[in-house]
């Protein structure tokens, strides 16, 4: 046999006086079929399915078999994705005509349990060959549930985006304190940028999230003081726009009609209702993505990667609302950017990442997000 230790190779003489490289590898590499691949290819420890290596040298010291005429076909064989086992696959790859194919898939049965890995984080490996319901797409394609149309014909302007980064005044996701506003108007040109000082102790900045250090806040004006100089910059009649910003004017304790007139939601325009028979009771009725999300599958840019910068995102959420705040006119159009939104892989948060900075959570999942982590490192 032949197997790794600390570095080095070790092996036997098989008959005839070769040496045999048949591996001891005892469980399938969880990074081969990333994106990024295995970084140790041939020289890694683990099972590396459909590798060449693999072919030969398959757990157990012998090559796996070919399948029985009896075997099922592979489902996955003819995916977009493929059969991530490769030559080791237990079933059938066969090649069918594509007549025959498209038979197969109308004669496929109903799905009746939901995907627990649809709505995740790392998202379903399998995509739309998953043999589970995916929320919000029925069971054979991509068929969206009705959504109700989302019109801003009647909103004239002037638009300004608005976004606020938050310090932390407590250990929880939701113990936030505004510490920076930044204001764009509709031909994305700033027009207020200021720091805030809170009023309570900070238990952190949350820097490598919101680009804040202290020293940024020491000579900072309080939050009543900046309101003020917002409103001699925003007129009475301005509509304020913004990814998520129920949030950003509830911590401003800004008002709608009191200290400007409305405000829109950019994630409105992208929202996918879900089948009713798909609400979990007690649950979400649709479906929401992150602005970053919505810049990549839709706009093919990366939003700025590392600590947010507010400023950037008031800019990225105008040129949303510009490029798509008539989306809903066009049935067609929606439906084929819902396909893009629900099928474009997963673009992870930074709470992904990192769920938790100076012992603050990120996310309501911070302590899911912080197993899996531990989890693929330990892999790793």
């Amino acid at each position: 046999y032949q197997r790794r230790v600390h570095g080095e190779d070790f092996g036997t003489k098989a008959k005839g006086g070769q040496e045999s490289t048949c591996l001891n590898m005892q469980s399938v590499c969880a990074f081969y079929t990333s994106p990024t691949g295995c970084r140790y290819g041939a020289a890694c420890r683990n099972f590396h399915p459909g590798s060449h290596e693999a072919a030969v040298n398959s757990p157990g010291g012998a090559a796996r078999p070919p399948p029985s005429p009896s075997a099922t076909v592979c489902v996955f064989f003819q995916s977009p994705q493929g059969c991530r086992f490769g030559p080791t696959c237990r079933n059938r790859h066969e090649l069918l005509d594509p007549a025959v194919a498209a038979a197969r898939q109308s004669q496929t049965p109903e799905k009746s349990q939901v995907c627990q890995y649809f709505q995740s984080p790392q998202g379903c490996l399998y995509g739309a060959n998953c043999r589970n319901l995916h929320p919000g797409m029925e069971t054979k394609g991509l068929v969206l549930p009705d959504t109700p149309p989302v019109f801003t014909d009647h909103l004239t302007g002037p638009f300004f985006a608005l976004d606020v980064e938050c310090v932390a005044n407590g250990r929880g996701c939701a113990d936030r304190v505004p510490a920076r506003l930044a204001v764009c108007n509709s031909e994305m040109m700033p027009v207020f940028d200021s720091f805030i000082k809170p009023e309570c102790p900070v238990v952190s900045y949350l820097t490598p999230l919101t680009g804040i250090v202290a020293a940024d806040l020491e000579n900072a004006k309080p939050l009543s003081q900046v309101l003020v100089e917002l409103k001699r910059v925003l007129p009475a009649d301005a509509i304020l726009i913004g990814q998520g910003i129920t949030s950003d004017l509830d911590w401003l304790g800004f008002r709608a009609a009191a200290d400007y007139a409305t405000h829109f939601d950019v994630a409105e325009l992208f929202r996918v209702q879900k089948a009713p028979h798909l609400v979990v009771p007690g649950g979400r009725t649709h479906t929401d993505f992150s602005l970053r999300h919505i810049v990549k599958a839709l706009m093919k840019e990366d939003m700025p990667s590392g600590a947010h910068d507010a400023m950037s995102d008031a800019q990225y959420a105008m040129r949303v609302f510009q490029q798509f705040r008539h989306l809903h006119r066009d049935p067609a159009k929606l439906a084929e950017v819902q396909r893009t939104l629900l099928t474009f892989p997963h673009v992870p948060s930074f709470a992904e990442h990192m769920p938790f900075i100076d012992g603050v959570a990120l996310s309501p999942n911070s302590h899911a997000f912080e197993t899996r982590l531990a989890a693929a490192a330990h892999r790793g």
